[in-house]
C-alpha cells in the first residue's frame, strides 16, 4: 500500500510538466489523466475491494470447511474411541472377578454405547457428500453387527454368566468388531480426502480469480501492478496458511493413525492371550491331562445330555463301568511311566470300540466309564461289552513288554434299572466288581440283588479289621488220598471264618473281600505258617507227608512270599 502514493505522485508531476509547456494540453491532458486517474483509481478500488472481499470471503470458506472437518474428525474420532474403549471394558471385565468392580465397567460400557450413538447422530446432522453418506451407513452396519453381541457378552458378565459370555466371544465376533474399527478408520480417511479436494477447489478458483484480476491490473499499469502485487502477496500467505494447515492435519492423522494401529495390534494380542488361556483351562477343567479323555465333570455333563436324550428318543442308553484287571501288577513291577503308557493305549481301544455319539471317559486310575446311547434291546449292550473285552485282552507291547491288559466291566441301563445319574454309576461299579469277583475279563449287567450282596459285602468288609485281633480265621484240613493205593499223601489247609453273626464262612464268601482290600498276601503268610506248625507232630508219622495250600493270583506277585516260605 506504501507504493500508491509514490506512484500516484509521478504519474501527476508527469501531468505538471506537460501543464508547464502547453496549458491546453495541460487542460486536456490533465481531464483525461484525472478522469482516467479517477477511472482506473476507482476501478482500483473496486477490484481491490471485490479482491479483499473475495480473498475475505475465501477465508471465512477455509474456515468453515476446517470447522465442518475438524468436526466431523471429532465426532468421528468420539465413534471410534468409544467402540475401542468398550472392547477395552469388555476384556477387562472378563478377567474380572469382584461384582461391585464388574457393574462399574458395565455402567460405563454402556455409557460409552450411548456417547458413540449420540456422536453418530451428530454426524448425521451435519452436511455431507454421498460419499461420506454411504461410509457412515457401512460403518453403522458393521457396528449393529458386532454391537448386538458385544452388549449381551457385557450384560452376560455383569449378571455372573462368565461361562456363557465366553462362549460368545468367538474369533468371528472380534474379526467383525475389528471390521467395525476399519471402517471407521476409513471413515476418517475419506473426510480428510474430501476436505482436501474441497480446499483445492477453492484455490484453484481463487487462483483464477487472481488471473483475471492480474491481467486487468496490468492494464491499468502501475495501479494494477500495485494491485497485483497485493493479490499475490495475499495468494502467497494464504497457500502458505492452507500447506500448513494441511501438514499439521497430515501430521495429526498420521500420528492418530499408528497411536490406533498399535493400540489394535496390542488389542489383537491380548484377545488372542485370553482365548487361548481359556481354551486351556476349559481343557484342563473338563479332560483328563494323560489320555485326553472326558474326565469325571466332563462324564457328568455328558451322561445328563444322554439322559435327557434317552427320555426324549424313548431308547435305553448303557453305562458300562470297566476296571482293568492287570494294572496295578504292570504298575508295580514296570514303573509309573509303562503304567501310563497302558492307560494311553487301553484309552485309544476304547474309543476303537464304540460308536459316533457315545463318550468314554476316564473316572481316574485305572477306570474308565462309557456311555453308550441309542441302545434298543440288552444284546446291543452284550454286544459293546464282548466287543470292549475282546479288544482290552489283545496284547499290548509296552517298552518292548508284551502284556495283556483285561477288564471287567458292569453294566447299567437307563431306564430299566435307574432313571438316576448317580444311582446308574452306582450300580455300574457293583456289576463291575460282581464280574471281578466271577474271575475277572469278563461282564455282568447290573440285577437288584447284586445291590443286596454289595451291602452284605460292605458290612463283611468293616468286620474284616477285627477278625485278625480276635484270632476269628480258622484252619481246618482235609486229607489228600491217593487214588492207586488210596493211602493218605497229603493234606490241604483251608481257612474259614468264624464270624460271630453269620457263624462258619466259607472260603467262597471272603476271599474275594481280602483281595479287594489287599488282605490276602496277609492271610496266606498267616495260614502258611499256622499250617506248618500245625502239622509239625504228624512229620512223625509220615516223612512223605505233604502240606497243600491254596494261592491267590495276588499271592504270585508278592516279595514276601518267597521270605515267609525261606523262613519256615
Amino acid at each position: 500500500m506504501t507504493k500508491y502514493p509514490t506512484t500516484m505522485a509521478l504519474n501527476i508531476g508527469f501531468m505538471n510538466k506537460i501543464s508547464e509547456q502547453t496549458p491546453l494540453l495541460q487542460s486536456r491532458l490533465s481531464r483525461i489523466v484525472y478522469s482516467g486517474f479517477g477511472l482506473v483509481l476507482v476501478i482500483f478500488l473496486c477490484l481491490f475491494l471485490a479482491g479483499l472481499f473475495y480473498s475475505l470471503h475465501l477465508d471465512d470458506h477455509l474456515e468453515q470447511l476446517n470447522a465442518e472437518h475438524s468436526r466431523k474428525a471429532a465426532l468421528t474420532e468420539t465413534m471410534f474411541d468409544t467402540a475401542r474403549t468398550r472392547s477395552v471394558h469388555l476384556f477387562r471385565m472378563v478377567g474380572m472377578e469382584d461384582p461391585f468392580e464388574i457393574d462399574n465397567y458395565y455402567m460405563t460400557f454402556q455409557s460409552l454405547a450411548g456417547r458413540h450413538l449420540l456422536a453418530r447422530q451428530e454426524l448425521e446432522k451435519l452436511e455431507m457428500s454421498a460419499k461420506e453418506i454411504t461410509a457412515l451407513e457401512h460403518v453403522r452396519q458393521k457396528t449393529i453387527i458386532s454391537t448386538s453381541p458385544l452388549n449381551r457378552i457385557a450384560e452376560l458378565l455383569a449378571t455372573g454368566n462368565k461361562e456363557q459370555a465366553l462362549a460368545l466371544l468367538t474369533p468371528e465376533l472380534i474379526q467383525n468388531h475389528d471390521n467395525a474399527l476399519q471402517s471407521l478408520l476409513a471413515l476418517k480417511d475419506l473426510q480428510y480426502r474430501l476436505n482436501e479436494v474441497a480446499a483445492k477447489q477453492a484455490r484453484e478458483q481463487y487462483l483464477l480469480f487472481i488471473e483475471i484480476g492480474a491481467f486487468i491490473a496490468f492494464t491499468l499499469f502501475l495501479f494494477g501492478l500495485a494491485v497485483t502485487y497485493v493479490v499475490a502477496y495475499r495468494v502467497k500467505q494464504t497457500e502458505q496458511e492452507l500447506n500448513e494447515i494441511q501438514h499439521g492435519l497430515e501430521r495429526q492423522v498420521k500420528a492418530r493413525t499408528s497411536l490406533l494401529e498399535a493400540a489394535n495390534e496390542q488389542l489383537k494380542g491380548e484377545i488372542e492371550e485370553r482365548i487361548a488361556t481359556h481354551e486351556k483351562l476349559r481343557q484342563m477343567a473338563h479332560y483328563d491331562e494323560l489320555t485326553g479323555l472326558p474326565n469325571r465333570k466332563m462324564f457328568q455333563d455328558r451322561l445328563r445330555q444322554a439322559l435327557a436324550y434317552s427320555r426324549r428318543s424313548e431308547q435305553q442308553v448303557g453305562i458300562f463301568f470297566i476296571d482293568l484287571d492287570k494294572f496295578k501288577e504292570i504298575n508295580d513291577t514296570l514303573g509309573h511311566a509303562a503304567g501310563d503308557e497302558l492307560l494311553k493305549q487301553v484309552s485309544q481301544r476304547l474309543m476303537e470300540c464304540i460308536r459316533e455319539g457315545d463318550t468314554v471317559a476316564r473316572m481316574g486310575g485305572d477306570e474308565f466309564v462309557v456311555i453308550a446311547t441309542g441302545i434298543h434291546v440288552d444284546n446291543d449292550a452284550v454286544e459293546l461289552a464282548e466287543r470292549i473285552v475282546a479288544t482290552l485282552s489283545k496284547p499290548i507291547n509296552i517298552d518292548n513288554y508284551i502284556s495283556t491288559a483285561s477288564g471287567s466291566i458292569g453294566i447299567a441301563l437307563h431306564p430299566s434299572h435307574s432313571d438316576n445319574a448317580e444311582e446308574l454309576l452306582e450300580f455300574a461299579d457293583t456289576a463291575m466288581y460282581k464280574a471281578k469277583e466271577q474271575g475277572r475279563n469278563g461282564y455282568v449287567i447290573y440285577q437288584p440283588e447284586l445291590t443286596t450282596e454289595m451291602d452284605e459285602g460292605l458290612k463283611l468288609t468293616h468286620d474284616l479289621e477285627n477278625a485278625f485281633l480276635d484270632e476269628q480265621f480258622q484252619i481246618f484240613y482235609q486229607p489228600v488220598i491217593d487214588v492207586f493205593n488210596g493211602r493218605v499223601s497229603g493234606i490241604e489247609a483251608l481257612t474259614y471264618w468264624n464270624h460271630p453273626q453269620h457263624g462258619l464262612l466259607p472260603p467262597g464268601r471272603f476271599l474275594h473281600l481280602l483281595d479287594r482290600n489287599g488282605l490276602t498276601n496277609k492271610v496266606t503268610q498267616w495260614l502258611i505258617r499256622k499250617s506248618c506248625r500245625d502239622i509239625l507232630p504228624l512229620l512223625s508219622f509220615s516223612h512223605d507227608l505233604k502240606l497243600s495250600v491254596n494261592l491267590a493270583t495276588s499271592n504270585v506277585s508278592d516279595l514276601h512270599l518267597a521270605t515267609t516260605l525261606s523262613e519256615l
